[in-house]
């Protein structure tokens, strides 16, 4: 992972309900250099409320959003149906991951037909799930949160 190592992402959420989940993203996305910042939202509606919040501060949109599907409250589906209204912003800038237990290939479908979706990953994070990440992103976004 040499690239992010030389320049890591400014700022990555994760959004899902287990903490045991969110401290395994944190601590992999820490130990391996990937973003300067990671902050951790136990509920979809907290990480939607923060990107409402945020949406005029550069340096508070996340690059990546690691987001959970099986959530109480709102689940992560109903997550992406309302960042899809954010301001164009946050839809241009931010890297949706799916990172989840999940293994029903209705989920997998359902996700891959979402326009904010860049990927779909199972548990737990791993150095070449990063990588795989960070492919996608610079693919999608030339490395830089400008759209390709």
């Amino acid at each position: 992972m040499t690239k992010s190592q030389d320049r890591p992402y400014e700022l990555v959420l994760s959004v899902d309900d287990n903490a045991i989940d969110r401290y395994i993203c944190s601590t992999i996305v820490k130990k391996f250099n990937f973003a300067k910042r990671v902050l951790e939202f136990d509920m979809a509606t907290k990480a939607l409320d923060y990107l409402k919040e945020n949406a005029h501060i550069p340096e508070n949109i996340p690059q990546i959003i690691f987001l959970d599907i099986n959530m109480p409250g709102m689940n992560g589906f109903e997550f992406l149906e309302e960042a899809s209204k954010l301001s164009n912003v946050i839809k241009n800038t931010c890297c949706i991951v799916m990172l989840t237990s999940s293994l029903n290939p209705d989920d997998r479908d359902r996700a891959s037909r979402s326009t904010i979706v860049k990927d779909y990953i199972n548990k737990p994070l791993s150095q070449s799930k990063l990588d795989e990440v960070e492919e996608i992103f610079n693919s999608q976004f030339n490395g830089c949160g400008e759209v390709a």
